[in-house]
């Protein structure tokens, strides 16, 4: 799974000397502060600074160039700083980068004057990405624009963004006073005091500073329904390919966000609760991969009547499994997890995690356990079966496991007792209908 997490802040033109060095440094905690809670979704941070404040390019990122030639984003690597707009307005662009996951672009004309900077997720060709630009930018642009994507335009009266129809990108607005904020996850944006709504799936969603007020101008995406055609699918996507990606729930976004208005939390700690009802075990103990799949292991082992104990710990600095490659995943996964062994030797236990797409982290685990005793070791997996590739290559494009393993074949695989998952039907009940991605997820009978 692919990550990335867009942030863009923008306030207004301030009289009466309310502009100033103070008003800046007030900006720039804000934006500081919410780009370090999306660097879960990338390690990463791509960002426009003032010129005084540029950060050397590491030698890997030279080559990155933009669609005029020049350099892609304005100062390289490292950290985004409040830009003066024009007539005194500031903003700050940021992305926190997973691999193949997004970049910034500036336009060819100065950020005061012409277009503004724009920020894009999603694996978007030149000349889609100059698409999405013109869309923002309102301009003409003939053709649709394939899925998934969002975008957002830091410009010097207010911001832009869009998200396609399909909705696979997240992607929120915060409003407090007369500062305007858009982030990937609800979590920084309610931190910092904003009040928070969803920016709409298939629309361009424009904020625009007129003098006196900022106005909210929505307006539709050409190519979308209510355009008067469908957008065009980047591969092979079923009706099931529609809504905010299922990881997004599982494991991408911080528990403290929200997505329908549901804490993240709180769902994943009922998905555990319904995962207990329906895959019981006999154990003394239950234990959880961390630290993702912890609310889920709280709610199976609350209804169970089991102790929960942190046993599996996390080195602090291994990057997220989701934003890696495969081959590198593989690798990591040997450095990544500790054990406190005392806890589960002659212990039956079971493990909760919040999904198995190839099994590496589960072995890996389980295997840990094992080693230090653990007398049985039964899996539990708070989501369904990941039975077929991304159709928006988010991960693959290799068959997960369970498309073509039986359920015994792959607890032998990764050494498990036995194993279990939520089923379709109810993980697929607990989330409005339509507003979820479960294309990987559905089961291969139907």
């Amino acid at each position: 799974m692919k990550g990335g997490g867009l942030f863009a802040l923008y306030l207004p033109p301030l009289g009466g000397g309310k502009g100033g060095p103070k008003v800046e440094e007030e900006v720039q905690s804000l934006a500081s502060r919410a780009v370090h809670a999306l660097l879960h979704r990338g390690g990463r941070v791509l960002g426009l600074t003032p010129p005084e404040r540029r950060v050397s390019v590491p030698e890997g990122e030279t080559e990155e160039r933009g669609r005029d030639g020049g350099p892609r984003v304005a100062v390289g690597i490292g950290e985004s700083s409040p830009v003066r707009l024009g007539s005194g307005a500031l903003g700050a662009l940021a992305l926190a980068l997973a691999e193949g996951g997004g970049w910034i672009d500036v336009s060819p004309s100065d950020v005061a004057s012409g277009e503004g900077a724009v920020a894009y997720l999603g694996p978007l060709a030149p000349e889609e990405a100059e698409g999405v630009r013109a869309v923002l930018a309102g301009r003409p642009w003939p053709a649709a624009l394939p899925s998934p994507y969002a975008a957002v335009m830091v410009e010097r009266d207010g911001l832009s963004a869009v998200r396609d129809a399909t909705g696979v990108y997240p992607l929120f607005v915060g409003r407090k006073g007369d500062l305007v904020a858009l982030a990937s996850e609800t979590s920084p944006l309610e931190a910092l005091g904003f009040s928070v709504s969803e920016v709409r799936a298939g629309q361009v969603s424009r904020w625009r500073w007129n003098g006196s007020e900022m106005r909210y101008i929505p307006r539709p995406l050409p190519g979308t329904p209510e355009g008067g055609e469908e957008p065009a699918p980047r591969r092979d996507a079923n009706s099931f390919a529609r809504g905010v990606c299922a990881f997004e729930l599982l494991y991408v976004s911080r528990p403290d966000s929200r997505l329908f208005g549901v804490s993240l939390y709180a769902a994943r700690k009922r998905l555990g609760e319904e995962l207990a009802r329906r895959a019981p075990a006999e154990a003394d103990m239950v234990v959880y991969a961390p630290d993702t799949a912890f609310p889920q292991a709280l709610g199976y082992a609350q209804t169970l009547g089991l102790p929960l104990e942190g046993v599996l710990v996390k080195s602090p600095a291994a990057p997220r499994s989701f934003l890696l490659a495969q081959g590198e995943r593989d690798a990591v996964l040997e450095a990544k997890f500790a054990l406190v062994r005392e806890l589960v030797h002659g212990k039956r236990l079971v493990l909760v995690d919040d999904s198995l797409v190839y099994g590496s982290t589960a072995a890996r685990l389980l295997k840990l356990l094992r080693d230090a005793g653990a007398r049985a070791v039964h899996v539990r997996i708070a989501s369904p079966p990941v039975t077929a590739p991304c159709v928006y290559g988010f991960f693959g494009p290799e068959t997960p496991p369970m498309g073509v393993m039986s359920r015994g074949e792959l607890a032998a695989h990764i050494g498990a007792d036995s194993l279990a998952y939520l089923d379709f039907e109810t993980f697929a009940a607990l989330f409005p209908r339509g507003s979820v991605c479960t294309a990987c997820l559905v089961p291969r009978d139907g």
